[in-house]
């Protein structure tokens, strides 16, 4: 029995073909969207602890805050930043090969 693909391995053609679209947006902008969690992350995390003290504000100062801070980073971190690195690299790998023949 062989083993499954895994299906974050290596990204479908399609999608190389899809991310050939939003590589310039991917590349230019995945430091700000990665330097946003984690800024979105502290400033949660403080104003949750109150060392940053706001009036109560709903969805801002509650609980809400802080899981969608955690759900942002985990998407972020775990999935899309990942898989936009390895669409980088497969789709450069792509460009080149096409360039070279």
């Amino acid at each position: 029995m062989s083993k499954p693909d895994n299906i974050l391995d290596k990204p479908a053609k399609t999608e190389v073909r899809l991310f050939a679209q939003w590589a310039d947006f991917a590349s230019r902008y995945k430091s700000y969207f990665s330097t946003f969690g984690i800024i979105w992350a502290c400033i949660t995390a403080a104003i949750y602890a109150r060392w940053i003290v706001l009036p109560d504000i709903p969805f801002i100062t509650d609980e809400l805050a802080v899981y969608f801070a955690g759900a942002y980073n985990v998407i972020w971190w775990g999935f899309l930043y990942p898989r936009i690195e390895k669409m980088q690299k497969d789709y450069d790998k792509s460009v080149k090969e096409s360039a070279d023949e």
